[in-house]
Formats: C-alpha cells, structure tokens, sequence
C-alpha cells in the first residue's frame, strides 16, 4: 500500500519489462477521446474552409496537450498518490476544455485557451519579457474586437449573418497575420499585403510582448490598434445615432 510518507521516487521503476497501463491512464486516454468526438461533431457543422482550419488548429493544441501528458506519465508512476492527484486535476481541466471546444471561437474562447494556458505551463515556462506591452496589446486589442463584434451585430438581420465576418474576414486574418511565422520569410508582395492587415499589428504586438521580436515598430503597432479602436468607436456611435440595427 502506497503511503504520503514514503520516500520512494515518484518515477516508474525500469526493471527491463514492459510497464502496465493503469486504469487511470485509460480514462485519461478517455477525455481525450471525447475532445476528438467534439472536433468531429464541429467540423460537420461547419463544412467550410475557415472550419477545417479551425478545426486543424484545434486538434493540434489538443494532440499536443495529450503528447506532453502521456510522455510524462511515461516517466512517473500512477501507482504514486501525487501522481495520481496530479492527473485527476489534469483530467478534469482537459474536460472542461473539451466541453468548451465547440464554442472555443465564440464564447468559450477564454475558457478553452484558459485551460490550454494553465496545463501547458505545468511542462513549459512562460516568460513575459514586456508585461505592459502585453498588458496594453491585451487591453487595447479586446477594445478593437469588441467594437468591430458590437458593430457585426448591428449590421447583421439574423443569426447567420453574424457568422459573416468571424468566418470569411476575421479568421482568415488571423491566419495571415504572421501568428505562426515571421512575414519577412514570405515574397515581397506578400509582406506589403500583411502590411495591410491590422491583426498583424495586434499579433506582433504580442510577441514582442513574449519574446521580444517583433516584424513591425512597436510604437506603431500601438498607434494603428488604438486608431482601429477609436474609428470603430465612431463608427458604433452614428450608428447608434441613426438607430441602426435597433429594434423597438
């Protein structure tokens, strides 16, 4: 019977055979399963290219959340009560992510990154380089999104027509806004066009933020988000004024 007490390491024994799996490592195994069913059921509700791209994203962040745990769990003994505490509160964090996967673009956004966020830094450290540039790029970029979906709603006559401009402006965007690469590595026609993209600014704004690099002034990127946000503002506004989008 294990003990708190006992001194013995929390890593598995090696003896030269093969290591069991335990219970706990299945039902771990389980949620993930679910994670897998919610991207499907998501993907078949959103047959379009900016769906399948979504869907892409999320399956890596779930892939890799599931690789570091089990690699790690490759190592420790599940057998250990620390471990296997540990690995309750993972499974319960992963469900909760998978709950919220379907939303994860909408409003389950914060949870679902939320928990992506926590898990990931029990195996990696953050380091903020600029906290109040990280601080502002939040701050100034949630005012942006905020407004530009304030006004989306405004313009739109239904419910479809509010996934306009998330599906077919928003997200492709995001995905040309350098988030996964430097725009210095692609041909000079497609860096003036990034040069055109605002979310480009918001996202270097952010790795600077993080890592201290940056494809763009600094300076300026503060300067375009926070113009972004006043001429949404204004815009919101006369619309408001001239009572668009309102209902009696």
């Amino acid at each position: 019977m294990v003990r708190w007490g006992s001194r013995r390491s929390l890593r598995r024994e090696r003896t030269g055979g093969q290591s069991r799996v335990t219970n706990i490592e299945l039902f771990f195994d389980l949620v993930y399963v679910f994670a897998v069913t919610q991207l499907s059921h998501y993907l078949l509700r959103h047959l379009t290219v900016a769906g399948g791209l979504q869907v892409a994203l999320l399956l890596v962040m779930v892939w890799l959340l599931w690789a570091y745990t089990t690699w790690a769990t490759n190592w420790l003994d599940p057998e250990r009560i620390p471990v296997r505490l540990v690995l309750l509160a993972l499974m319960l964090a992963s469900l909760v992510m998978s709950a919220g996967l379907p939303e994860a673009f909408g409003d389950g956004g914060l949870l679902v990154g939320g928990v992506v966020t926590i898990v990931t830094l029990l195996f990696a450290k953050l380091h903020v380089l600029h906290p109040f540039i990280v601080i502002g790029a939040v701050v100034f970029t949630s005012i942006v999104f905020a407004l530009g979906g304030f006004i989306n709603a405004l313009l739109a006559k239904n419910f479809d027509q509010v996934n306009w401009i998330p599906t077919f402006v928003l997200t492709p965007l995001t995905y040309f806004a350098g988030v996964f690469y430097s725009i210095h590595i692609l041909p000079p026609w497609a860096q003036t066009a990034s040069y055109a993209n605002p979310i480009m600014y918001m996202v270097n704004a952010f790795r600077f933020g993080f890592f201290g690099v940056s494809d763009v002034n600094i300076p300026a990127s503060f300067a375009i988000t926070i113009g972004l946000a006043v001429l949404l503002f204004m815009s919101a506004v006369m619309m408001m004024n001239v009572g668009r989008g309102i209902r009696d």
